[in-house]
């Protein structure tokens, strides 16, 4: 007998899933959402969080399901309406996260809390102001100049190389143009390399990437392009010969924003 993968209790032979517990499944996402939108400032981060908690009891799903369930509420919350949420019911959202005390293994998207935490960051750089240094200097096994400073890390990166899959022509930021107005069919001759993973570092001056192999450098002032991509952003110097490398971190729209600012002072 197969068991129902959201309750746990006997679907039947050949079956792991009761159409009564799928139906509830599919609208518990609406469901919790519209109480987050409901209650998010009006309740206590604590009351919100015994609402949805007791909603979701209420499905009689087990543990896991249940938790699988309101995560996906909660990041269909964020990607519909974190960019609307005022500033004063914005705190309310992180602790409404703490609050519930959810296995982030759990969530699709592993970096979810972090950029919940970051958003507020991202606002703050799009408008002029950067937020203090999570970094210490000390902690980077690079001397700064005297007039450099730390701005941030993100420490959990990689880093991939775009080049053609065949050598024989140079790479130049003319390729990269080139390639760029290339049909879809004409972009397969160009592959990611994995470089390695290490840590981001970025100051006023320069991005440091740090990896088991040494420190890489890239000053801002040499920068032909900073696009962003999917966790990350990809890079392309003016160097003649360089290509473009793609740098994923935890929050790959904050890394862009950092870059950003730079770029404009």
């Amino acid at each position: 007998m197969g068991a129902c993968i959201l309750c746990g209790k006997s679907a039947g032979f050949f079956y792991s899933l009761h159409k009564s517990c799928y139906e509830l499944y599919q609208a518990s996402e609406g469901e919790l959402t519209k109480i987050i939108k409901e209650q998010l400032g009006q309740s206590t981060y604590t009351q919100l969080a015994e609402m949805l908690q007791i909603h979701v009891a209420n499905y009689g799903f087990t543990k896991e399901a249940s938790q699988r369930t309101l995560i996906r509420a909660l990041e269909s919350f964020s990607n519909e309406n974190l960019e609307k949420i005022p500033d004063q019911s914005y705190s309310d959202w992180l602790m409404l996260l703490k609050e519930l005390m959810l296995d982030e293994s759990l969530f699709i998207n592993k970096n979810f809390i972090i950029q919940q935490e970051s958003h507020f960051i991202i606002k703050s750089i799009r408008n002029g102001i950067l937020p203090a240094s999570n970094a210490n200097s000390a902690n980077f096994s690079v001397e700064l100049s005297s007039n450099e400073v730390m701005r941030w890390c993100f420490s959990s990166c990689h880093v991939e190389q775009i080049k053609p899959k065949q050598e024989q022509a140079n790479w130049s930021v003319i390729k990269q143009i080139i390639d760029n107005t290339l049909p879809s069919k004409r972009k397969n001759l160009f592959e990611s390399n994995e470089i390695g993973e290490g840590k981001i570092w970025l100051t006023n001056l320069c991005i440091y990437y740090e990896s088991n192999d040494g420190v890489n450098a890239i000053e801002y002032k040499n920068i032909y392009s900073c696009t962003p991509i999917k966790s990350g952003i990809k890079l392309q110097s003016k160097e003649l010969q360089s290509r473009p490398q793609c740098f994923y971190c935890e929050d790959g729209i904050l890394l862009f924003e950092f870059i950003q600012y730079a770029l404009k002072t």
